[in-house]
């Protein structure tokens, strides 16, 4: 698991470079504001990762390379990133985006290797 959690973080931080001062929002600024009640700052963030890689991959023709499950709320996916935030406090210091993505990916990985 965890030599496929530093491939995922590996991916995920490549991806995350080209996105300049976003990566200054750090996995430990989430955990801050995921661990705050209520959490609507968290929520919009992993709400609005999952839209915006959604539709990226669409326009693209892709898939997000992760595969959210129809029954899978978005207040779901927050205490799934949350956990692998507190699971994975070595990997904080890292792109929030990045960490979202890794928590996704391996929480929904897609079984037909889309």
């Amino acid at each position: 698991m965890k030599h496929l959690l530093s491939r995922v973080l590996a991916l995920a931080v490549t991806l995350s470079i080209s996105m300049g001062s976003a990566a200054f929002f750090t996995g430990e600024h989430l955990q801050e504001i995921c661990l705050d009640k209520p959490n609507g700052l968290c929520l919009g963030f992993v709400r609005g990762f999952h839209a915006g890689l959604s539709m990226a991959a669409a326009e693209l023709g892709r898939s997000p390379y992760y595969c959210w499950p129809e029954n899978v709320t978005a207040t779901q996916a927050v205490k799934i990133v949350s956990k692998f935030l507190e699971e994975n406090p070595e990997h904080l210091h890292q792109p929030a985006q990045s960490l979202v993505y890794a928590a996704l990916y391996i929480a929904f990985p897609c079984e037909d290797g889309q």
